[in-house]
């Protein structure tokens, strides 16, 4: 079934909407690091800092970079920063 999801929102999301691929999932909190990894690969940069309790995943466009949060077994905690590059505006989220 998720896999189904899956392949429904990556079939959606081909079109090019860079500034709201993440808008496109709703609430995040259904997805777990790998689904996401999934969704966007080959589409957005990522880089993966993993501190003690919990991983850090910077996922980066021409246009626009977001910063998630996971627990160590990939688990959405939150947002904590989105910016639009080009326009260079900074969301940060606590």
């Amino acid at each position: 079934m998720i896999l189904k999801k899956l392949k429904l929102l990556y079939d959606k999301m081909k079109v090019d909407h860079s500034y709201s691929d993440m808008a496109y999932l709703g609430d995040l909190g259904q997805y777990n690091l790998s689904d996401l990894q999934f969704i966007f690969k080959g589409r957005w940069n990522e880089q993966i800092e993993t501190f003690s309790d919990f991983q850090s995943v910077n996922w980066t466009n021409s246009q626009c970079s977001y910063i998630v949060l996971f627990t160590l077994t990939g688990e959405f905690i939150r947002f904590k920063e989105e910016k639009w590059i080009k326009e260079n505006i900074v969301f940060s989220f606590k």
